[in-house]
């Protein structure tokens, strides 16, 4: 699998189906029917697109916007990148950019009351390979095979900073800083 079929998964999975419920079995589905060496290719295509995000001005957009710990960053990445390839990598290269996607706006909107459809995370979308790789029976020969050709674990990209200090917070992100003003 390469990077155009993992992201043709992603956003089929959305087009096709209205709840994160019925993505996540569609993608296990199509995943199961695969050989393993694709759902280990997916995988690792999905950890490289959530480690591309793994930035501190990617954090501290995030931060300021849903008030999030650091699991829930990762898991609003998984949200992102459920959002589609042009609008995740869009918005990683350019984290100021986060509150011009459309489905941002929604989320902040109703900060604090979100259904479980709403949250601007999706934690579940990190599992569905292992998902898949379990209704095989193959759990263990994918965790091996992803042990084999996992790259190095990253650093966080860019300078750490302090997300609550809003004078660095407007420096590194001042459409962000901006829309939280005007809220």
């Amino acid at each position: 699998m390469d990077i155009e079929a993992f992201w043709d998964l992603i956003e089929r999975s959305g087009a096709e189906h209205s709840t994160r419920q019925a993505r996540l079995e569609w993608l296990e589905n199509e995943l199961s029917r695969r050989p393993l060496e694709e759902i280990v290719d997916y995988q690792l295509l999905y950890e490289a697109a959530h480690m591309r995000g793994d930035s501190w001005d990617m954090l501290g957009a995030y931060w300021l916007v849903f008030s999030s710990s650091i699991d829930g960053f990762h898991d609003g990445l998984s949200w992102l990148i459920s959002l589609g390839r042009e609008p995740y990598e869009r918005v990683v290269d350019q984290p100021d950019l986060l509150t011009t996607l459309p489905q941002v706006v929604a989320a902040y909107a109703t900060l604090g009351s979100w259904t479980d459809e709403e949250r601007p995370e999706f934690e579940r979308l990190s599992y569905v390979a292992w998902r898949a790789c379990k209704k095989m029976g193959v759990r263990d020969a994918f965790a091996d095979a992803l042990d084999d050709r996992r790259p190095p674990v990253s650093d966080w990209l860019g300078q750490k900073w302090d997300c609550e200090d809003w004078a660095e917070a407007e420096r590194r992100l001042p459409r962000t800083v901006a829309f939280l003003r005007a809220e």
